[in-house]
């Protein structure tokens, strides 16, 4: 199956995910980017009240000093641009995370990777993802970067270094079937509905999508059709023509997983089948 068919399956796929759970945070994006631009005009009236008042106190012969260039940068870095990102993906190691530039409808991320960098904490990691938006055509692409860490992350906190006190959909492999071992092949992520969908594809099928979220307090899921045993965990299964999806709590019970079968033909015993088939922690 060819990548554009595998897409287009994809948007056929999603279309009835639930409201809920399709809401991009565009309405926290922009409180973001209001809070950003206040403290920007707030710096300047500041800063020209300074300089205003360092006018009235300066000796007639001299100019003020006032201070020039961007935000003062931590450690002695020079400033550059950074882009927030809302997902980070952490493989089963621990020393791998691949963090996801968060979305702005009809914007793209303009990467600087030399810029990237990452922080160490004794109970959190804080990854800085360089960049910044720009418009373009096709926002289906997500920007992305892989942190090599020199150990696992263990009990430490993901922290995004743009916006440090927003909480994260933190994906840990321990909380997914091992697909690669199924004969699954990744291929790369796209964002439907501004939704990051990782896609899976192998030799007679099927193909599957893996989505992930950080649900609400008190968001109400949907009846499942059933429930599957499944290793250690109890996956609601969603029975519907050509929708046929499953989900289940991370360990930590903060991301809600769904994967569904990209393949109209496949039906209920047959995609059952299908995730008994896969290798559960």
């Amino acid at each position: 199956m060819s990548d554009e068919q595998v897409t287009d399956l994809l948007e056929r796929a999603v279309a009835e995910v639930p409201p809920a759970l399709l809401q991009a945070p565009h309405a926290g994006i922009r409180r973001r980017i209001r809070r950003r631009r206040i403290a920007r005009s707030g710096a300047v009236v500041a800063a020209a009240l300074a300089v205003l008042a360092g006018f009235a106190a300066a000796p007639t012969g001299g100019a003020p000093d006032v201070p020039t260039g961007g935000p003062a940068a931590p450690t002695g870095r020079a400033w550059v641009p950074q882009v927030p990102w809302d997902v980070a993906r952490i493989d089963r190691s621990g020393t791998r995370i691949t963090v996801y530039a968060a979305p702005l409808p009809g914007k793209c991320v303009e990467r600087d990777p030399a810029d990237d960098r990452v922080e160490w904490a004794d109970n959190r990691i804080t990854l800085h993802l360089a960049g910044s938006y720009a418009g373009c055509g096709d926002d289906s692409q997500p920007a992305s970067r892989t942190f090599e860490l020199p150990q696992a992350v263990g009990g430490r906190g993901i922290v995004d270094g743009r916006e440090p006190l927003e909480p994260r959909v933190l994906v840990r492999a321990a909380d997914l079937p091992d697909l690669a071992a199924g004969g699954w092949t990744e291929l790369p992520a796209v964002r439907l509905h501004s939704v990051l969908v990782w896609r899976f594809t192998r030799l007679g099928g099927p193909d599957l999508a893996l989505r992930a979220y950080r649900l609400s307090p008190g968001v109400t899921l949907s009846e499942p059709d059933h429930t599957l045993r499944l290793g250690s965990r109890t996956a609601a299964v969603y029975d519907r023509p050509g929708d046929r999806s499953a989900g289940w709590w991370s360990d930590d019970h903060q991301v809600w997983y769904t994967i569904t079968v990209v393949d109209p033909a496949i039906g209920k015993s047959g995609f059952d089948a299908v995730l008994r088939g896969m290798t559960w922690a």
